[in-house]
């Protein structure tokens, strides 16, 4: 019997433990994607195979790989679950949701498998194959020449995974806003959880997204007097390093690592006052959409693009990476100083980043102007 694929796939709420699932709709598309999490591009994800509007345009299988596949033994493992994931469908398009080099290694995969009809989505920022540059340019200039259809967040992105920008197209990392606010309802109201004013950062704990940076700030505007919390929303490998830092500057007691959180909404909603995003490198930041829709404020740094915002007039844009930049930034907010997107504003109906305006251009781009489902 052939290999199975490893991994999630689902289709919709239905698991199976094998096979991928499959609805019977129009045009045929295989996705690989994530495994199912609470970080940005999961949810995106998540969000666009829920949709109605995908749903009654696209029939579609979908593989969402572990990580298995690492050294010469897992690519070989890789290259054979990729044959048996599109085994009698090789005519159908192959939608690659990955990043950087494990994107490399599926979309070279899908090719010897005999796929031809590849899109990939770049979603990262971060440099691919940091220590092994030449093999970075190599690969990105055989994804230029290989893969058909070329999408990417941002400019970032796209220079991350094809070395280039030029003939990219930029579709930004879609929010289904109608969920968020619906996830109001599905959860009973909770009291405040934190006293003082609530700072949050929704990232994942990496030395890219500079947490470290928020932790000597919370340090600073407490000693002058503030009565601040901070939330550390997501996972990642800096955890035990954050909490070090906090105990170290006697502000443990005042950060709060919390997890990823699945329903993000209700945390908006009732517990967090201000979001900062301090990140270093950023695709894009959906958190800073998130946010303003839920009416609050947002300050960030200058990687954050402006266009991934509701209305960047609104926050404080381009903060400098220094402990002083940001203190200074949190007592802004904490004395009101930065005005508030009005909460659920109309602005979310009409932005190229709400879900329900972006499935149609994202099925164009990824099956081309000559097969739109």
């Amino acid at each position: 019997m052939p290999p199975q694929p490893r991994g999630q796939q689902r289709m919709a709420s239905v698991v199976h433990p094998e096979f991928p699932a499959v609805l019977q709709t129009r045009a045929r598309l295989l996705v690989i994607s994530f495994p199912d999490g609470a970080a940005g591009p999961q949810r995106n994800m998540q969000s666009l195979l829920a949709h109605a509007e995908f749903l009654a345009r696209v029939e579609f299988a979908l593989w969402c790989p572990g990580d298995h596949y690492r050294g010469l033994l897992g690519k070989w493992r890789l290259w054979r679950q990729m044959r048996q994931f599109v085994h009698g469908r090789r005519d159908w398009t192959l939608y690659i949701n990955q990043d950087l080099s494990f994107a490399f290694w599926l979309a070279l995969c899908a090719r010897l498998a005999g796929c031809r009809d590849i899109a990939v989505h770049a979603r990262s920022a971060l440099p691919a194959w940091a220590s092994r540059v030449c093999f970075r340019g190599l690969a990105q200039r055989w994804m230029r020449w290989a893969v058909r259809r070329k999408l990417a967040i941002s400019d970032s992105a796209a220079r991350a995974m094809f070395g280039s920008a030029r003939e990219v197209m930029m579709l930004p990392c879609l929010i289904d806003f109608e969920a968020l606010w619906a996830e109001l309802a599905q959860h009973a109201p909770r009291p405040r959880l934190y006293p003082g004013f609530v700072f949050a950062c929704v990232a994942r704990l990496a030395p890219e997204k500079n947490q470290d940076l928020l932790i000597k700030a919370l340090a600073r505007v407490r000693a002058d007097g503030l009565d601040a919390q901070l939330l550390l929303i997501g996972e990642g490998g800096d955890g035990a390093a954050l909490d070090a830092l906090a105990r170290a500057l006697d502000v443990a007691h005042a950060v709060h690592r919390l997890g990823p959180q699945a329903h993000i909404g209700p945390w908006y909603h009732e517990q967090i006052d201000a979001v900062l995003i301090p990140s270093a490198l950023e695709a894009q930041s959906r958190v800073a959409a998130e946010a303003q829709y839920f009416g609050v404020p947002v300050a960030a740094s200058s990687a954050v693009p402006q266009w991934a915002f509701l209305e960047p007039s609104k926050a404080m844009l381009g903060l400098g990476l220094d402990v002083e930049t940001w203190s200074k930034a949190m007592q802004d907010l904490a004395l009101g100083r930065v005005q508030q997107v009005p909460e659920r504003s109309s602005l979310a109906e009409g932005s190229p980043l709400a879900m329900r305006n972006g499935v149609r251009p994202l099925l164009d781009a990824v099956f081309g102007a000559g097969e739109r489902p």
